[in-house]
């Protein structure tokens, strides 16, 4: 039982991360509960970027600075796993085309102009904002929410119809169990409440904004895709990530305006 438990680990670790992992044959087993593990790889993240937060601020690093490697970090970790995702389903989405070229349009290697103005664009927005957050909790937040906004990809996963009928999504969802779901969902719980503990206001919009995103992004899934594909849940890992920096950003100035006035 022990040695499953670490081959799940090392099989979650390498599929959504470049951290270094034990080799080995993998089979069904093996693959059976690695989505238990995929939150884990945000956990390790949030550590990570925690460990240049606080160096960065007792070097005095700048802002833009410290940001700019906060931002890099994931993409470093996941060797931008998810964020090709992203890159693809914006080629899908400003096709405008049917369902079934904008899957062909995702199954391309190949990236396209809208794939590079919408990664630019989110960089963008994210360094910009990250960077004008001044408080040390808002940061927390967002070191943790690596970890809540995976269990959160990880619970639609198991959840939603896959849009096609073979993949690694649907091969990952056959093989898992009810099991998965309900890990999933008890580490989901604990993340928010570690999370408010360290602030409920904070904790709270974060919470409403993601859960707000699954609505639309169920929605928008399958109306254009006819359900949800690897691609679609990366893009939704990064929108979520996005949305918890901006959501920290806004209530943070919210705050200040309460004191102030």
């Amino acid at each position: 039982m022990l040695k499953k438990f670490f081959r799940s680990i090392a099989v979650a670790f390498s599929i959504y991360s470049r951290i270094p992992m034990p080799q080995f044959l993998w089979n069904s087993d093996d693959m059976k509960y690695d989505m238990i593990f995929f939150p884990w790889v945000g956990g390790v993240i949030g550590a990570v970027m925690l460990a240049w937060y606080k160096f960065s601020n007792y070097i005095g690093a700048g802002h833009i600075g410290q940001a700019m490697i906060l931002v890099a970090i994931p993409l470093i970790i996941t060797g931008g796993f998810h964020f090709d995702g992203f890159m693809d389903t914006e080629d899908a989405l400003r096709s405008y085309k049917g369902k079934e070229e904008r899957l062909k349009i995702m199954e391309d290697p190949h990236i396209g102009a809208f794939a590079v103005i919408g990664a630019l664009i989110y960089v963008l927005i994210l360094i910009g904002t990250m960077s004008m957050i001044s408080s040390d909790k808002g940061f927390y937040i967002i070191f943790c929410s690596f970890f809540l906004v995976r269990c959160l990809s990880g619970i639609l996963t198991q959840m939603l119809k896959s849009a096609k009928s073979s993949g690694m999504l649907k091969e990952t969802k056959d093989i898992s169990g009810k099991i998965v779901k309900v890990f999933l969902f008890i580490q989901f719980v604990t993340a928010i409440i570690i999370m408010a503990y360290i602030s409920i206001s904070f904790t709270a919009g974060v919470v409403i904004a993601l859960l707000s995103y699954v609505i639309i992004f169920k929605y928008r899934s399958y109306k254009l895709f006819g359900g949800v594909t690897g691609d679609l849940l990366g893009r939704f890992l990064c929108i979520g990530e996005l949305l918890v920096v901006i959501c920290v950003f806004l209530i943070e100035n919210i705050l200040k305006l309460i004191k102030i006035y």
